[in-house]
């Protein structure tokens, strides 16, 4: 398996044990953002929360605003 598809095998490993047997979504059906930061740093998916561009700070108000987290849990959900 080459490096890019092994560490996303990992990652999906990594994600279905920290869900066990379930945790708690927003009304919406997304990860609370509590989840959401413990597990952009757990799984190291690249993604940045509260992003600095230049002087200014974009606060992250949604899991839905990072992208490769979603994409893992997209494909654990199926």
């Amino acid at each position: 398996m080459d490096e890019p598809h092994g560490k996303t095998a990992g990652q999906v490993r990594e994600l279905v044990g920290w869900i066990g047997a379930g945790r708690k979504l927003t009304q919406t059906g997304r990860l609370t953002l509590a989840d959401a930061r413990t597990l952009v740093e757990l799984l190291d998916t690249g993604d940045q929360i509260d992003p600095v561009i230049g002087d200014r700070m974009f606060k992250t108000k949604s899991s839905e605003e990072l992208y490769h987290l979603n994409l893992l849990v997209a494909v654990c959900s199926r």
